[in-house]
């Protein structure tokens, strides 16, 4: 028997060696088999055998291998939790630890380790580490991370191979999230003023459900998710945000925002928003929660048009300049025309609420709204005599031209003098309304405070390499954005600092974080570890950053 069976395999002829990859859609997971094609002499036919050797990370590309390997599966054991306290030291090494120092010390100020360690006690250590990785290593993948690792003394102490990762960001529940959006909210103060926005991240994944064509804020022509922030306006601090459909508007999210920001029993709420969250159905609800708000509008609106027509030739007036903003500063006390209906009475409560119009005039932004409007009635012009009309377009065309077609003169346009007047006299404009901030100077001031989302924004794309979600797993999309947001904190506590130190006069943030990522820490078993030498100036960008510094050593000598 022994022999026949060596007779037959040796009559095998083997065609091809392949590695074949085939998607399970049920799962979302890709499986790796090593494919061996031959000719099957007795059935006179092509045969190929499979061998699964593994499945495909969808972030690093890599093969993850499986258990067994073709090989009768081993039971996994339990996996028990990781211990708290300190990471042990078992083996003599000496590591980077400057700028880590400075991100743990960032952690202990804002709160952020003590709440992620009351959220995911069994995980904080790995999530922090991946967030000091993309803080520290901009724009470098995750699976470099195990080099990273292997150089410096962070909170996990090991690798986090891709696996492990993957399984970490798979590992975050919704439930463990909110909990630590309440307590970091709880550090915010209830009287500073909460910036709101959004931002697109685009996907080439077919297996996310949010994934949709929609306004693409990158000019990317791709479908996306939508991402939105919200930030102290004193701590400049992140505190919340949440994934949204890439198809739904931003006007669309202020209703699920207020819901939300309830469920997570936040108190004495102020939002700031741009124009984009701007509708009148989104005021009414800010004022049936008794929230505050400081919202941009469109100079369009019924309200700002017959301000701007009081005020009139007065817009350019010295009285109205204020020195500091470099604007013509006007405001006045309106009544917004409150609704709300009623379900459970079939009825419609109508009355006043007081509101606070502010109303800016830029002479700069007017020359440059002139050479736009005409730029646009030049397009909107041409697209009507050549025929090649767009729908979106539909409502200017009656708007700024009375039209005229008939069958021997063909198409023929006369401009509305009125409304181009109209639109003329709202050049240069720009309006902010709340109902509480009365003074123009303070509502501008805190309006400009968005800034920091759209630095936010910057970070999380560039510096955090986030341009595009690079997984295909729902859950392990969550997860990852989280520990992306955990990482967004801390850049903003060292953007923050730097702005508030002058110290951008000085340093890029990587030249910064590079300054203190060459002080050493020698590390030995049994031993506290000993920190290497370090400079005064780096102690002093400890102090400037407002955290406790690593002392210089008195016998290092500055160059």
């Amino acid at each position: 028997m022994g022999r026949f069976l060596v007779v037959k395999i040796l009559e095998v002829k083997v065609i091809a060696l392949a590695k074949v990859k085939q998607l399970d859609k049920r799962s979302g997971i890709t499986y790796v088999y090593d494919s061996v094609s031959y000719w099957d002499k007795e059935k006179k036919q092509p045969r190929s055998k499979r061998t699964l050797i593994g499945k495909l990370d969808s972030e690093t590309g890599e093969i993850v291998p499986t258990d067994g390997r073709g090989q009768k599966r081993k039971q996994k054991e339990p996996e028990l939790p990781a211990k708290r306290g300190p990471v042990p030291v078992i083996r003599t090494e000496r590591l980077f630890f400057g700028a880590t120092y400075l991100l743990d010390q960032i952690g202990i100020v804002s709160g952020v380790t003590e709440d992620l360690k009351a959220c995911f006690p069994n995980t904080y250590k790995q999530i922090l580490s991946i967030a000091y990785y993309l803080v520290l290593e901009d724009q470098n993948p995750l699976f470099r991370f195990k080099k990273w690792a292997t150089l410096h003394r962070h909170p996990y102490g090991k690798d986090i191979p891709s696996q492990r990762s993957t399984e970490l960001f798979q590992s975050i529940t919704e439930e463990a999230k909110m909990q630590f959006f309440r307590l970091q909210g709880k550090r915010r103060a209830e009287k500073e003023y909460w910036a709101y926005d959004s931002t697109s991240i685009s996907s080439r994944s077919e297996l996310l459900k949010q994934v949709k064509y929609g306004k693409n804020k990158d000019d990317d022509h791709l479908p996306q998710i939508n991402l939105a922030l919200v930030f102290g306006e004193e701590s400049r601090l992140p505190f919340y945000y949440r994934k949204i459909a890439g198809n739904i508007p931003d006007v669309k999210t202020v209703r699920e925002l207020l819901r939300e920001l309830d469920v997570l029993g936040y108190e004495k709420i102020k939002l700031v928003m741009d124009r984009g969250y701007y509708s009148t159905d989104n005021i009414n609800a800010l004022y049936k929660n008794h929230m505050k708000f400081l919202c941009g509008t469109s100079s369009a609106l019924s309200f700002a048009k017959s301000f701007i027509r009081e005020i009139g030739v007065k817009k350019d007036h010295y009285e109205y300049y204020n020195s500091n903003l470099e604007l013509y500063v006007f405001t006045k006390t309106i009544a917004w025309d409150y609704e709300q209906e009623r379900p459970y009475k079939g009825d419609v409560i109508k009355e006043e609420r007081r509101m606070y119009l502010h109303l800016y005039f830029n002479p700069e932004k007017y020359a440059d709204d002139g050479k736009v409007f005409n730029r646009k009635m030049n397009t909107l012009k041409e697209e009507l005599l050549s025929g090649h009309r767009v729908p979106e377009h539909e409502k200017d065309y009656s708007r700024y031209f009375e039209i005229k077609d008939t069958p021997k003169r063909g198409i023929s346009i006369t401009v509305k003098q009125d409304a181009v007047d109209a639109a003329h006299e709202r050049y240069g404009f720009f309006v902010l309304i709340s109902n509480e901030v009365k003074d123009p100077v303070t509502a501008l001031s805190l309006y400009r405070m968005r800034d920091i989302v759209e630095k936010a924004f910057w970070n999380v794309k560039e510096r955090l390499n986030l341009k595009r979600t690079m997984t295909s797993s729902e859950s392990s999309l969550e997860g990852k954005l989280f520990v992306e947001f955990v990482a967004l904190i801390y850049l903003s506590y060292i953007q923050k600092k730097m702005d508030e130190q002058d110290l951008f006069g000085k340093y890029t943030m990587h030249e910064l974080l590079d300054e203190l990522d060459v002080i050493e820490c020698f590390m030995e078993p049994g031993k506290a570890p000993i920190q290497g030498e370090v400079l005064k100036k780096q102690e002093q960008i400890y102090r400037d950053l407002g955290v406790t510094p690593l002392l210089a050593s008195p016998q290092v000598m500055e160059t």
